[in-house]
């Protein structure tokens, strides 16, 4: 970082007015706060701090997504320098990385809160290489999909095809990415998010200024350019480039209606272009290529559209629309010819859940009303299948016929969607509700509550007791009830390959576990174990521990010494397996365990457990505990 060079423009801006704004939003509680960040790193190893870059001097926010392209080779080869710079930087702030994920040497991170990592669920990635010419093999993009709140937010991190005259590849390569890309399966896709954020160096240029083909001169127009950028440098106007953004091929996009560009926004540019510049300098433009905004931040807001189309009160609609605080370059980070762009957006995640479930409540009112309806008629394949193509669309297989131009398929499903104009026919299509037909909206949801961590220096026994309870996602002071194992939702929410990891406090990624061990749902402890696991709550609730007599005490006891012969901790589908014909109590059936007994050495020092389920949720963590001495978890007397 040169710090000679003019500080971002967000310095400019009233502070008092920023923190004001921003801590109202804070205040409500409505809205999750994501801090981006696209650079093209030109190869170059991190260097210096990156404070500034991710603003922590001002505020810490929700989730920082940064979108890395033209990484170092070496990072092909999983020796990550970024990768373990940023880790350090966010560690020192109380954050973890969620998830990372490259396509070449584009690479996409996530960092979060380490205490609200339970609040992201089913994050998703998928890489996509680009089919480019030779010269640019090593294209990409990386689509990152997590769900807050019941809300699907999806981050497709590209790094497009360059050079001015290859605008259309660009526009293909988007086509790719936006058709390839899926997450939990094959029909969730990038269409079907309630929000997608488009990121990254899309190497979108500026068209000649000069039509004339016969009197361009790139040289002259450089010059041009690079005049028209210096005199308006200290201009304090939002809209000092708008003179030159009319040449933006994005903006031209957009206007075009050019598919994958259509529907994506994006806020007002008042930052100069961030490439190419000579390297190692603030402000001098490499006149091997004209300046152009190349890094760019966009969104699409599928919720908005659907809201439109359902016709919802204009009010609701505005409520849902992303806040965006500021969107500005850094020219200060010199090692690259790009300057990295940044953008924080606040995402009103309260009111989109509600604005997604009033759709959803209609959507079922209008099936009842009407039978039969197109709503579940899904396209049928023709009779003779070898004239068609199978082609992934955005919640069913599609069959299309043949084509032998140049168009890429799926521009002709896209070009049908938009081309919707009225309720009736956008209400009709199912391919354009799987965000709001999807039923997990009302499904519950559940978290795991781990009791005190017994002193394992001293009981030789590593073994931690844990209960299940419920979790509402519109409050976090709700009070959580311990479920039963042989509820059916419980049992779906819940699986056998689910597992528990031993952490370091300060962990940096999921990837920092020393062991892990798969929880025993099998059998419910017996009841003396589970009381006494209740007793390490410390709290006052007399029905959280339960009176019995003696001989319901012996026979627990009994039960659980003869299965334990037999003990099992698989989870059907169907039935949850138990060696006892007698009645569990349902105190015993909502306290299980976990026992490491891995042949590892633990050194001395304070850690954490953290319960993940199979698809990659985190959904509890206890309390930190400490280990005073180093122990092998090897030697469990059991």
């Amino acid at each position: 970082m040169n710090n000679h060079c003019e500080k971002s423009e967000l310095k400019t801006k009233s502070k008092e007015s920023l923190e004001q704004q921003e801590q109202q939003l804070v205040n409500s509680g409505h809205y999750l706060s994501i801090y981006f960040v696209t650079w093209n790193v030109a190869s170059k190893e991190p260097r210096g701090s990156f404070a500034d870059l991710f603003n922590f001097y001002h505020r810490l926010y929700d989730a920082y997504v940064i979108v890395l392209e033209e990484m170092p080779m070496k990072t092909y080869i999983y020796i990550d320098g970024w990768r373990s710079s940023m880790e350090q930087l966010f560690r020192q702030v109380g954050y973890v990385l969620l998830r990372k994920e490259s396509a070449i040497l584009t690479g996409v991170f996530l960092f979060v809160r380490r205490q609200d990592i339970y609040r992201y669920s089913s994050v998703q990635t998928y890489p996509v290489k680009l089919q480019s010419d030779r010269a640019f093999a090593f294209k990409g993009a990386v689509g990152l999909r997590f769900v807050y709140h019941r809300i699907r937010v999806a981050i497709i991190g590209a790094h497009l095809t360059p050079h001015d005259e290859n605008y259309q590849k660009r526009i293909k390569d988007l086509r790719t990415i936006m058709s390839e890309v899926y997450f939990s399966n094959r029909t969730d896709t990038v269409h079907n998010q309630d929000i997608t954020f488009l990121i990254g160096d899309l190497n979108f240029r500026l068209d000649p200024m000069n039509e004339s083909k016969e009197s361009y001169d790139e040289e002259k127009e450089f010059e041009s350019i690079v005049q028209f950028i210096r005199e308006n440098r200290n201009n304090k106007d939002p809209k000092r480039y708008e003179s030159l953004l009319k040449y933006d091929q994005i903006r031209k996009a957009q206007q075009k209606g050019d598919i994958p560009l259509k529907d994506y926004e994006e806020s007002s540019i008042s930052f100069a272009p961030t490439f190419k510049f000579v390297i190692d300098s603030c402000d001098q433009y490499d006149r091997k290529r004209r300046p152009a905004w190349t890094d760019r931040i966009l969104w699409r807001n599928l919720l908005k559209f659907q809201s439109r189309w359902q016709k919802t009160d204009h009010s609701k609609m505005s409520s849902i629309e992303p806040i965006s605080m500021y969107y500005d370059s850094l020219p200060q980070y010199t090692t690259s010819d790009h300057k990295p762009v940044r953008q924080l957006i606040w995402i009103p995640i309260m009111e989109m859940k509600e604005i997604k479930k009033d759709l959803n409540r209609k959507r079922r009112d209008t099936r009842r009303l009407t039978l039969p309806t197109l709503f579940d008629q899904l396209p049928q394949p023709p009779s003779t299948v070898a004239s068609y193509q199978r082609l992934r669309s955005d919640s069913v297989t599609t069959f299309l016929p043949a084509t032998t131009t140049d168009e890429f398929p799926m521009d002709m499903i896209s070009n049908e969607l938009s081309s919707i104009d009225t309720e009736i026919e956008a209400n009709e299509n199912s391919l354009l509700w799987p965000n709001i037909d999807d039923p997990s909206i009302f499904q519950p949801t559940y978290r795991i509550e781990f009791f005190r961590i017994p002193d394992w220096n001293r009981t030789k026994k590593f073994y931690a007791n844990f209960k299940i309870v419920t979790d509402d996602d519109d409050d976090d002071n709700h009070e959580r009830r311990p479920v039963s194992i042989r509820n059916p939702s419980v049992r779906k929410f819940i699986d056998q390959w689910d597992w528990i990891g031993i952490f370091p406090e300060k962990f940096t990624s999921l990837d920092d576990f020393l062991t892990y061990s798969y929880p025993r749902f099998g059998n419910a402890l017996p009841t003396e174990q589970a009381a006494d696991a209740l007793s390490m709550l410390n709290i006052d609730d007399d029905d959280n521990i339960r009176d019995f007599d003696d001989d319901s005490q012996q026979g627990d006891q009994q039960s659980s010494r003869s299965s334990n012969k037999e003990e099992t901790s698989s989870i059907d589908s169907s039935s949850i397996t138990t060696t006892t014909t007698t009645s569990i109590d349902t105190t015993t059936d909502e306290v299980f365990s976990v026992h490491f007994d891995e042949q590892i050495p633990i050194l001395a020092g304070r850690y954490l457990l953290i319960y993940i389920r199979k698809n990659g949720d985190v959904i509890g963590i206890s309390e930190p505990f400490d280990i005073e001495r180093d122990i092998d978890l090897s030697s469990d007397i059991s």
